[in-house]
């Protein structure tokens, strides 16, 4: 029995350091597994401020092109308004007739395309001369604003002497 005793006793020392051996790497996994889980978590945490930083950038960016895009229309608008004009002065200066669609029409579009209210998104206005009428059609969004339109028309039309009378076919939408 003697001879048993020693193997025996080594084996059990061997058993015991694979056991600690086999905890060690357990608890070495499940460290190595928090530390990677929370360089993850701060990169996912960098990626989303960076995110919300580019689109910050991107809305800005946005907001100021559609701006310019507007301060651009309102121009082409005024200097069609001021090009109408301007053809009837010089038709009446050189004694030439020019017919009243030609400067009625553009006159009261740029005058209304001036007023922040009548050119709001959600409200559609045309003019139309023909057979000695200004029409008014397209849709707005309440009938304060169709009666602001026609009052804006009407203004225009008197301060260029247009000899037409004024029909508002403008649609009431809310």
């Amino acid at each position: 029995m003697k001879r048993i005793a020693p193997w025996l006793t080594c084996g059990v020392a061997v058993m015991a350091l694979i056991g600690m051996g086999c905890q060690n790497t357990a608890e070495g996994v499940k460290q190595d597994s928090a530390e990677i889980g929370a360089e993850a978590a701060q990169t996912a945490r960098k990626v989303d401020a960076k995110a919300a930083e580019v689109g910050q950038k991107v809305d800005a960016k946005a907001a100021e092109v559609g701006q310019n895009v507007k301060e651009a229309g309102k121009t082409a608008v005024t200097v069609a308004a001021g090009a109408g004009k301007e053809i009837k002065e010089a038709a009446k200066g050189a004694g030439k007739e020019l017919h009243e669609s030609t400067v009625v029409s553009p006159t009261v579009l740029g005058a209304i395309a001036q007023d922040p209210q009548l050119s709001a998104d959600g409200n559609q206005i045309d003019v139309k001369t023909e057979n000695g009428f200004v029409y008014l059609r397209g849709h707005v969004k309440s009938q304060a604003l169709k009666d602001k339109a026609g009052a804006v028309a009407k203004r225009d039309m008197a301060r260029i002497e247009a000899k037409e009378t004024l029909k508002n076919e403008l649609q009431v939408k809310p």
